[in-house]
């Protein structure tokens, strides 16, 4: 097997690895936009000792954070407001912080209801959460609304990513696969078909061997296969300094993926 021979098998399975790596982050995709669909709204999921980002929609009137009070929580559970602000697009006011937990809380639901001072009409509005406490990571990532994070333990957005980082990088060594590809073929008087027509008396192609490689109109060149087996012969009806069109017949096993060659042995 010749190096032209060797690259093109490489640049096929390349190829191909680019293309799968593209298509599990496509699916790896959907499932970080399908798991809000899954997602339990008001629950905060964690372990022991960890603390969770909090930030939810206030009253108007609720502009500093010692207006945010806890009503009730159980041992174990905090809840931290740093700051009160506009909340611009969504409009009204919202509030941040961190909803903590300390080490050794039990594994379970733990409530936590927040109020604020009553409004102009006597009424206290409030917010209802669930803190789940889980005994392990383990038991946590079983239950997590990604597919990925429960079968490989990274949630779909990272591991997206990563996949199509990997894919566009297979996409990037094909394409030098192909220029050296190009060069390879070039030495062994070959070249790629890049132009493929089937019409009704025939078929009529497009390659990168033109007048600098010695063609002329006229000129009969043979026409491979994919696998690099001759198909039959094809004749040279335009010629450009490094590119020529040929006509053939409707020659058996022809495709968009053929080679056409000057003549001689084969890889």
């Amino acid at each position: 097997m010749s190096r032209a021979a060797r690259t093109l098998a490489l640049r096929k399975r390349v190829g191909l690895a680019g293309g799968l790596l593209m298509a599990v982050a496509l699916v790896v995709s959907l499932d970080g936009l399908t798991s809000g669909l899954r997602v339990e709204r008001d629950v905060f999921r964690c372990l022991a000792g960890q603390e969770m980002p909090i930030s939810a929609n206030v009253p108007m009137y609720v502009d500093s954070p010692d207006k945010v009070y806890v009503q009730s929580a159980p041992s174990g559970v905090r809840l931290r407001v740093d700051q009160v602000m506009p909340g611009y697009m969504m409009g009204g006011r919202l509030f941040a912080g961190a909803v903590e937990t300390e080490p050794g809380l039990a594994a379970g639901n733990h409530s936590l209801v927040l109020s604020f001072p009553p409004d102009d009409t006597g009424k206290v509005n409030t917010l209802s959460y669930t803190v789940r406490v889980y005994p392990s990571a383990a038991a946590m990532r079983a239950t997590s609304p990604y597919f990925t994070e429960r079968l490989a333990g990274v949630t779909a957005y990272p591991l997206a990513a990563g996949l199509a980082g990997l894919g566009l990088a297979c996409f990037g060594l094909v394409f030098l696969l192909s220029m050296s590809l190009e060069r390879q073929l070039a030495g062994e008087g070959i070249a790629e078909v890049f132009k493929f027509k089937r019409l009704p008396e025939g078929l009529e192609l497009e390659f990168g061997l033109g007048r600098r490689h010695g063609l002329a109109p006229g000129a009969e060149v043979e026409l491979l296969g994919s696998d690099m087996r001759a198909l039959g012969p094809a004749t040279v009806t335009e010629v450009r300094e490094s590119a020529s069109v040929a006509t053939a017949g409707p020659l058996e096993g022809a495709s968009p993926e053929c080679f056409v060659s000057l003549g001689g042995t084969h890889c």
